[in-house]
């Protein structure tokens, strides 16, 4: 079993085309660590179900990081701060238990697509439709609001804009918290299919799908001001 942190001195470096913040899996049996915390004095990560804690090592311009064999997708984990403080991940992509439970390990490239011949429209084409995912269909959910997509090509809507789905506290909410995650109650990861059967229906009108984010700069950190 392998468990082991980089060089103190390699400078991480935030790319567009790949993830690198949080936990993510570059292959098989492997996975890597990575959070910014830039006032911490030693930062470890709790993976539930195992007996110890596995620290993180501290790099350049307040990185930690470690690359190890023991996380796997679906295991659930805090960071700990200073040995004591247990903080979710600020980079998670799923809080199964709310904002301030653990996050859930996901391997992003599990993730089915199937839209690879998708073509956008112009955008003078565009005939916008904005919801909220949570109050425009009863059960609130990225699999109900699929089903509500051929009423709304009906109307000639071709773009649906969904206002913010960060990860908020309670069932309901605006979404501008600026958590990475999206909100568990809209389905979790199981429900993210959604978006490729709707950018690929049987109506070539239905085009496009435009998701409103907000994400303040205080959330990319685990420093003191969060603990």
């Amino acid at each position: 079993m392998q468990c082991h942190s980089r060089n103190r001195h390699v400078a991480y470096r935030i790319t567009p085309d790949r993830r690198t913040l949080g936990v993510t899996f570059p292959a098989d049996n492997q996975a890597n660590v990575l959070v910014w915390a830039p006032l911490i004095d030693q930062v470890s990560i709790k993976v539930y179900g195992q007996p110890d804690v596995l620290p993180l090592d501290q790099q350049d311009m307040g990185y930690w990081a470690l690359t190890t064999d023991r996380i796997h997708p679906g295991d659930q984990y805090r960071f700990v701060l200073n040995g004591q403080y247990e903080r979710p991940d600020p980079a998670s992509l799923y809080q199964p238990q709310g904002v301030h439970g653990p996050s859930e390990a996901v391997d992003t490239a599990r993730f089915p697509w199937t839209d690879q011949d998708w073509r956008n429209l112009d955008l003078a084409d565009y005939l916008l439709y904005e919801v909220h995912t949570g109050t425009v269909t009863t059960d609130g959910t990225f699999l109900a609001l699929e089903e509500t997509l051929d009423h709304l090509n009906a109307l000639d809507v071709n773009t649906l804009e969904i206002i913010p789905i960060g990860q908020f506290p309670d069932g309901r909410n605006w979404g501008y918290d600026g958590v990475f995650a999206a909100e568990n109650a809209y389905g979790g990861p199981a429900s993210n299919t959604w978006s490729t059967p709707a950018t690929g229906r049987a109506s070539p009108s239905y085009s496009t799908l435009s998701i409103t984010t907000s994400a303040p700069k205080a959330t990319t950190c685990l420093s003191s001001a969060r603990i």
